[in-house]
């Protein structure tokens, strides 16, 4: 989340592959990604992609298939998300090696609205012309699956799951 627009409307950041496993926001994630096999699905196309390149593809799939646009029969098919990720994508990101300067920039759960309109509203979506349908979007992303208190001091789904 290190992509932001200053006051002047000059952007930097965005996706760099690199994750603060310190970061206390990514409590847990290093557990999360090695479960899902993250890295040796990474290891597959290592030579031709670079993991910044790599960790968007695995998040426009997600929400390819996630998205009320998916198309079973057919997941590139006209008018799925998929497609639009896949026409859209743009290669060529560089992947960090240290990002231990990268730390606080998640919203303050305990901020609410103020929270998220300080990260995403304010830095991340203000040239969108929808930034608060592009953080109630990212937010919603965030609610597939559950909180632990190990991690976040925070405990359950965020919706209830099913039975």
């Amino acid at each position: 989340m290190d992509f932001r627009s200053d006051d002047n409307g000059v952007t930097s950041g965005g996706s760099d592959g690199c994750v603060n496993f310190v970061d206390p926001d990514n409590k847990g994630l290093a557990e999360c990604l090695t479960a899902f096999s993250v890295p040796e699905l990474y290891a597959q196309v290592c030579g031709k992609v670079s993991l910044a390149d790599f960790m968007i593809i695995v998040a426009e799939a997600i929400m390819g298939r996630t998205s009320t646009l998916y198309n079973a029969d057919n997941y590139y098919g006209e008018g799925t998300l998929a497609r639009k990720f896949r026409d859209n994508f743009k290669a060529g990101r560089e992947t960090s090696e240290s990002c231990n300067d990268q730390t606080g920039l998640m919203p303050n759960p305990e901020e609410g609205c103020a929270g998220l309109s300080n990260v995403f509203v304010d830095h991340i979506y203000q040239d969108s012309g929808a930034p608060w349908t592009m953080t109630a979007a990212i937010s919603g992303a965030h609610t597939i699956g559950s909180a632990k208190r190990e991690n976040s001091g925070y405990d359950g789904f965020w919706s209830e799951p099913d039975q």
